[in-house]
């Protein structure tokens, strides 16, 4: 029988109700982790399953590290085994500064995204161009269209979409999709075709059950604002999480619940034990600690001897 700590079988995400309909636990649960090397989409491009992002408070964040403290973080996240690297023109001068923090880095052994900024006055080809000299890049493996935030957005962006089709026929870029802001816009995705990477959680069991964490618009309270779950494959969303219409927040993936007396208070739980109960219930204690590597929690009862505190 496979052997699992408590911490380990909760992380498999499995509900308990899997133990009271199936009478046995999944011995085969897998224990993910953020270096797993996975397929985005249908596109065949291969990234870790964490990406190292450029763009806290569009890039702020990372630009005061300055280039030596920004090229040592990302060299710390490839050499622990991260190797999917996204940033967006709108960051600012994230491309340059991500570019020379990678130069080296043979270009084969990480995934490079990008993101770019649909203006209708400018030529695709020359941006991407642009944009894979500041990167010091032959080519992004993925290209979305950044911020798309309203339901005409397939129709609106159509000369952007040739424009990476273009890109790709030259091998600059790999493969494309789009950055997607708000339910009107997201309403859009099933059924479109050009999209190869649609950055969304599914569940691997049931792909019409899907979450969307949707920051709505970045600069004001939104209704469009929260998490929100479909159970037909993306056709209708219901919200399940977030503010309402009026109170804002810092974005979807952010939600916290509201003060409370109970965030002032220290909490403590007393348990009562009889002398005759206690022996057996030390030695399960011991037992489950030591196996978990809770030390503290162990030495607790082991002074005793397997009697209890007078």
């Amino acid at each position: 029988m496979a052997h699992f700590t408590r911490r380990e079988f909760l992380k498999t995400g499995l509900a308990a109700g899997t133990l009271a309909v199936t009478g046995s636990l999944p011995l085969a649960a897998r224990r993910g982790s953020a270096t797993d090397v996975v397929t985005l989409g249908r596109s065949g491009v291969k990234a870790s399953r964490l990406a190292f992002g450029t763009g806290s408070i569009s890039g702020q964040v990372q630009r005061a590290l300055g280039q030596d403290g920004f090229t040592r973080l990302v060299r710390h996240a490839y050499d622990n085994g991260i190797r999917f690297f996204e940033t967006a023109e709108s960051y600012g001068e994230m491309h340059k500064m991500l570019g020379v923090a990678l130069k080296g880095i043979p270009r084969d052994s990480y995934t490079l995204m990008s993101k770019v900024t649909t203006r209708n006055v400018v030529d695709p080809q020359q941006k991407f161009d642009e944009l894979r000299t500041l990167a010091n890049t032959e080519y992004f493996d993925i290209m979305l269209l950044h911020w798309q935030h309203t339901a005409t957005w397939p129709a609106d962006t159509a000369r952007w979409q040739d424009g990476i089709l273009e890109a790709q026929s030259r091998k600059v870029i790999v493969s494309h999709g789009a950055s997607v802001h708000g339910l009107p816009a997201l309403r859009q995705v099933p059924g479109f075709n050009w999209l190869d990477v649609a950055m969304i959680r599914v569940n691997p069991r049931d792909p019409d059950i899907v979450f969307v964490a949707a920051l709505g618009h970045p600069y004001g309270p939104n209704a469009q604002r929260g998490v929100f779950k479909s159970s037909d494959g993306g056709k209708t969303w219901n919200k399940v999480l977030g503010p309402n219409a009026v109170l804002p927040t810092a974005g979807a993936a952010r939600t916290a619940s509201p003060l409370s007396v109970y965030d002032y208070l220290k909490r403590t739980s007393l348990v009562h034990v009889t002398e005759a109960g206690y022996p057996p219930l030390a030695k399960a204690a011991r037992t489950l600690a030591e196996y978990e590597g809770f030390d503290g929690h162990a030495l607790a009862v082991s002074p005793w001897r397997d009697t209890p505190p007078k």
